[in-house]
């Protein structure tokens, strides 16, 4: 499983901060967008995890197959049902994706303190 990235500021905590690997600003819009595809994500996971819950209870951990062997023959055997698979990644899958919506809103917070401070009046103006 891949390891979760750091936000920007994990990462200068750490001492590991590269000032040439820090992600471009994107703007609102666009986080915005990546926002609400990562809560769809969660959603999706979440109900896949629940769908996976539900065939075990049904069909249990083991599924009876039926298949033709080389001889043309037809063979029945027990397999592991596919549903276990998906119990066992999806919960890493919806942390990877938890974590991604943090750091998006980390990423929005920077965004609106950027915006804001752009957008301050200048104390300045008119005294020419």
């Amino acid at each position: 499983m891949p390891k979760p990235r750091l936000t920007t500021t994990e990462k200068l905590l750490r001492g590991t901060l590269q000032p040439s690997r820090i992600p471009q600003p994107r703007s609102f819009p666009e986080i915005e967008v990546a926002i609400s595809e990562a809560i769809e994500l969660i959603e999706s996971l979440s109900f896949v995890l629940h769908q996976a819950k539900e065939a075990i209870r049904r069909d249990g951990i083991q599924s009876v197959v039926t298949a033709r062997n080389n001889k043309n023959e037809t063979t029945t055997a027990t397999k592991l049902n596919p549903s276990v698979k998906l119990l066992l990644d999806v919960p890493g899958k919806i942390r990877l994706a938890r974590r991604e919506l943090v750091i998006l809103n980390d990423e929005l917070a920077t965004a609106q303190q950027k915006e804001a401070a752009s957008n301050a009046p200048d104390e300045f103006a008119g005294l020419d």
